[in-house]
């Protein structure tokens, strides 16, 4: 059964026909009413004692200036508004340079760090970035100045906004003596959960485990240019982390999030060669009694999955149907590329599984009320206005057989009690303080 009762190729299809690695093409995008991923805002506030100054157009400024009311964070966020006349007769350079300066001096104190924000606009008309922040750093040496872009129009042709904002919040790390005994998961939102086996079997062999996202201030952060080894979890910060090692000279891993155990395995032997530790064997078989515990509460209720819960959502997919789960859609817009061997599984074992959009204009009249389905994330959730569904992003900070256990909780926890859906998936940055 498709979502408007009939086959319409432009948001769905079977996996057996969809291309890889994206199975609709581009256009004009809808916006689901679904905003519990970080945004450019969100990440900032993860560096301790910093200050955000986004420098744009009223419309542009209405987002982000929503974002941090709604995260109880304005005192840390202030704006620079570009009025025509300074777009059209204005230099658009020392108008930037004058808006954060008059920002600053107004405040009670320097902040440790200052992220400026630019936009579009300062690509259309050629702007000197580089003159930008060598001025404002020269006039507040004290401050440390980081570049942010908010530029959705180079998204499709490069490195999306928080992509770079990851990139620039590590170049806030020095190279620094290095600490034999650390090691930093880096470029994640989510702090990773206290009991996946990363953070436990490091921390059994004497290793401390560092994250931006439990420092406190900005000399806590700075600790973290003393790690001897970066580990990623997600890929979205890939391109961060590969340019901070290469300046650091220092070595990273990435581990992602895969459901399947030879993998996990191989991972977890991978790191523990790296650092000279025993390897820990993953508890297989603790993983697969769960996971039978939760198919005799669950049956054969259908489930559908959106990639904003789990970053490898066809690895998870194909895990859940070799469990004999009745997963029916899964909700992607493009697929993760390291996922085709997942792909040519699902498509000869579960041909029939449908693969609908989330971001095509169809989209926008394709929400049904299916309270019988059971969700694994807030899109799946949202189009399908079911109330049993699993309110996760990103991972949900676990990793591995811990991670696998985690989400089967979560799984039978949802099929059982409901969730206030309209009101849980419209909250921006899951995860962070909301005041709605």
């Amino acid at each position: 059964m498709s979502l408007l009762g009939l086959r319409d190729p432009n948001i769905e299809t079977t996996i057996r026909l969809a291309g890889f690695p994206q199975p609709f093409g581009d256009h004009l995008e809808y916006n689901a009413m679904v905003h519990e991923t970080w945004n450019i805002v969100h990440i900032g506030m993860l560096i301790p004692q910093s200050h955000q100054i986004y420098v744009c157009g009223k419309n542009c400024m209405r987002g982000v200036v929503m974002t941090a009311a709604e995260m109880d964070a304005l005192d840390r966020f202030h704006s620079v508004v570009l009025d025509p006349k300074d777009i059209i007769d204005g230099d658009l350079e020392q108008c930037t340079i004058q808006g954060v300066c008059d920002v600053i001096d107004k405040l009670d104190a320097h902040p440790a760090v200052m992220i400026v924000f630019l936009v579009c606009v300062h690509h259309f008309l050629g702007a000197r970035s580089k003159v930008i922040f060598e001025q404002l750093q020269n006039r507040y040496p004290d401050i440390r100045f980081v570049n942010g872009w908010m530029d959705p129009i180079m998204q499709k042709q490069g490195l999306t906004p928080d992509q770079k904002l990851r990139m620039a919040t590590l170049d806030l790390l020095a190279d620094d003596p290095i600490e034999p005994k650390q090691v930093n998961i880096l470029t994640e939102n989510l702090p990773t959960s206290a009991d996946c086996e990363l953070i436990t079997w490091l921390k059994r062999h004497q290793i401390e485990v560092c994250e931006p996202t439990r420092t406190e201030s900005f000399s806590q952060f700075c600790r973290l240019g003393k790690g001897a080894l970066s580990l990623i979890l997600t890929p979205t910060g890939l391109p961060a982390i590969q340019k901070y090692a290469r300046r650091v000279q220092r070595p990273y891993l990435y581990l992602p999030f895969v459901w399947d155990y030879d993998r996990l395995q191989k991972s977890m032997d991978t790191l523990c060669g790296m650092i000279s530790v025993p390897t820990m064997k993953l508890s297989v078989e603790e993983c697969e009694n769960r996971w039978k515990q939760v198919k005799e509460v669950i049956g054969d209720a259908p489930i559908e999955v959106d990639y904003l819960a789990y970053t490898h959502v066809l690895s998870l997919t194909r895990f859940l149907i070799e469990h004999g789960f009745h997963v029916q859609r899964v909700y992607v817009d493009r697929m993760n590329t390291e996922e085709k061997e997942d792909f040519i599984w699902l498509q000869k074992h579960a041909e029939d599984l449908i693969v609908s959009s989330t971001v095509q204009p169809g989209m926008r009249l394709a929400a049904k009320e299916k309270p019988d389905v059971l969700a694994i994330g807030p899109k799946a959730a949202y189009f399908n206005h079911t109330k049993h569904f699993v309110n996760c992003i990103d991972n949900g900070g676990t990793w591995g057989v811990s991670g696998m256990i985690h989400l089967a909780d979560l799984l039978e926890e949802a099929f059982i009690n409901e969730k206030d859906t309209k009101d849980l998936v419209v909250r921006k940055g899951l995860g962070c303080v909301s005041c709605i």
